[in-house]
């Protein structure tokens, strides 16, 4: 017994649409990324309210390996953070690099959320909350390709791993032996 991956999906999909209408509702276009933040920790508990609101159905389903959207987004979002916002941000400063390129980095970290929403760009004189808010909804993009990505190489060789099985047990022997 257990959860089918539709109810996890199910789930998803309708706590995305709650967060979604209530950022509608109180949409403002001098919100900043510390709106966003607040947002991206509404959806845990969206999530439980549409779980207590919608219980879930239980089917007879075997475990299957999965890495879910949480994994890849928690991967794109320390990737961001870590690699491209404190790493890159370092050795900018280390190097002494002009302030253009500097700003290059953090229009790099805007991208894709400012081309839609220009208030969004990261700035110097923005605050913590702010960026942070900002690298949080940008990885929710990044995460859905890589997600996507995932699922289709492993696909792919859980294609081919079926066929070579099927190969080596139809009962062909090697020409050698003979």
């Amino acid at each position: 017994m257990g959860f089918p991956p539709s109810y996890a999906w199910h789930l998803t999909v309708l706590s995305f649409i709650v967060v979604g209408f209530i950022a509608v509702l109180t949409y403002n276009h001098t919100r900043r990324g510390s709106w966003l933040l607040l947002l991206l920790l509404s959806i845990p508990v969206a999530r439980h309210v549409v779980r207590m609101v919608n219980p879930p159905w239980f089917t007879f389903a075997k475990k299957a390996h999965r890495p879910g959207f949480l994994i890849c987004y928690l991967s794109a979002l320390f990737t961001a953070y870590f690699l491209v916002y404190l790493g890159y941000g370092w050795m900018y400063f280390l190097l002494h690099a002009s302030r253009s390129e500097m700003q290059e980095n953090l229009d790099m970290l805007s991208i894709p959320l400012a081309w839609a929403f220009p208030q969004f760009l990261i700035t110097p004189h923005r605050d913590f909350l702010d960026v942070l808010g900002v690298i949080m909804t940008n990885s929710l993009f990044y995460a859905m390709p890589m997600l996507i990505c995932w699922r289709i190489a492993r696909f792919v060789l859980k294609r081919n791993r079926v066929t070579q099985m099927g190969l080596s047990g139809s009962g062909i022997e090697d020409s050698d032996e003979e």
